[in-house]
């Protein structure tokens, strides 16, 4: 069995991991600069300067072992600059810039999207986003035709084998399963904590400490 695990910005020690147990990692995710694109990922990045050289690197080094790269463009919060079609040409560059680097694949929850990627970057693969939140047959029919190539399905949707078989069979999807979601089963929050999740890393120790109760309740 291959895992997909998350880079935590620490190059050194998770290059270390990847040389050890790289025979069992199948993809690698991780976010591009903030001033890029924010994700769902609560973490504290360097500089501009500094975060990318850390993802080149890293990209170099999945290439080397044969592993994917995945590089995040999850976040749920839009603006009218980020809906904006410059903001979209400027992912779209970065995409390219990173591909000359042997960046394999993108993570998109903006669906919109899809077909200028696909269009501009035929080669680089694209994964549905958690995100989406696809549990419904119907739903990953309208994203298969969107050019999405692999389907992310929502954590409780992973015992859910004949919603698995559908997919694989009737629509011929490949999948991909999250492992490590930290909502609860049908969490009531789950879209807040989405929502919160791309800004935490911004906010202060007190207000984080004032939410915790609410945001992660102990059910």
């Amino acid at each position: 069995m291959k895992f997909s695990i998350w880079y935590n910005n620490d190059i050194e020690w998770f290059s270390k991991i990847i040389k050890k147990y790289h025979n069992n990692i199948s993809s690698v995710y991780f976010s591009p600069p903030k001033d890029i694109s924010w994700t769902l990922r609560e973490e504290k990045q360097l500089d501009f300067d500094s975060h990318e050289k850390q993802i080149i690197k890293l990209i170099i080094l999945c290439k080397k072992y044969s592993i994917k790269s995945i590089m995040l463009f999850n976040s749920t919060q839009w603006t009218k600059e980020t809906w904006s079609i410059q903001s979209m040409l400027k992912n779209i560059s970065y995409m390219k810039k990173m591909q000359q680097f042997w960046l394999t694949s993108i993570s998109l929850y903006n669906m919109l999207h899809v077909q200028f990627i696909k269009k501009s970057l035929p080669d680089l693969e694209i994964y549905s986003s958690v995100t989406l939140h696809i549990k419904e047959l119907e739903m990953a029919r309208y994203i298969k035709k969107l050019w999405v190539d692999i389907i992310t399905i929502p954590e409780e949707m992973n015992r859910d084998f004949k919603f698995i078989e559908d997919i694989t069979t009737k629509l011929w999807f490949k999948i991909q399963v999250m492992l490590n979601e930290w909502c609860i089963k049908n969490c009531p929050f789950r879209d807040m904590h989405f929502d919160i999740s791309v800004n935490w890393w911004e906010f202060s120790e007190d207000w984080k400490n004032f939410n915790k109760d609410w945001l992660m309740p102990n059910f």
